[in-house]
């Protein structure tokens, strides 16, 4: 198990670049550090030597499973760690429902694919629809997504379908139509923080 105790919103930094470091020390670049977590449960790692797929829990979140077709995809701290910087953002945003999604983030089930899906009636952000697409993530329901790998977490849909699980609890619906006219629950603050969050997960590397 990883030695790293997890504080929420804190990053552990390498050294500094700072002009007023002494000592001889060299400046190097600042670096922060994937984070880890230690459990007062047992939590298993993913085993290549088993069957796939597997199911394994997230840690920090009650419930919360993944789905994994390889080990490659995703460590669990990992990911786990990307949805506490989403509700983090969240709560900057959309503090009186922070409660409500923080709850149905507990009772997610993440699943991994290796390839895009077809699906039909699809939206793009800007509420165009589709009558076929191939796409890269999913709202199963209310509490499970399916998400398609990509070699970063930042660079995959899982916060974009964070949103539509956090909507369809907080708002009634998980508004399919992103910034479209239809429905009325995503606005430009979601896609910005969709942004924002993925830029803080590449900052530690994911």
């Amino acid at each position: 198990m990883k030695k790293m105790i997890l504080a929420l919103g804190a990053c552990l930094l390498v050294t500094t670049g700072h002009s007023h470091l002494h000592f001889g020390v060299t400046p190097k670049v600042v670096h922060p550090l994937p984070p880890s977590f230690i459990t007062l449960r047992d939590i298993p790692e993913c085993n290549p030597d088993e069957s796939f797929p597997q199911t394994s829990l997230l840690p920090h979140f009650t419930e919360a499973h993944q789905i994994q077709y390889s080990c490659d995809f995703y460590d669990k701290d990992h990911v786990a760690w990307v949805m506490i910087l989403f509700l983090e953002e969240w709560s900057k945003n959309f503090p009186d429902t922070y409660e409500i999604v923080e709850n149905s983030l507990n009772a997610l089930t993440i699943e991994w694919g290796k390839n895009s899906k077809n699906v039909k009636h699809v939206f793009d952000i800007n509420g165009v629809l589709f009558e076929n697409s191939q796409v890269v993530g999913l709202m199963e329901s209310d509490t499970e997504i399916w998400v398609m790998s990509e070699p970063k977490l930042s660079s995959t849909s899982l916060v974009h379908e964070l949103v539509h699980i956090a909507l369809a609890h907080a708002c009634g619906g998980a508004d399919p139509d992103h910034e479209g006219d239809i429905y009325p629950c995503w606005s430009e603050t979601h896609t910005k923080l969709i942004k924002k969050v993925n830029q803080r997960a590449l900052s530690f590397g994911l």
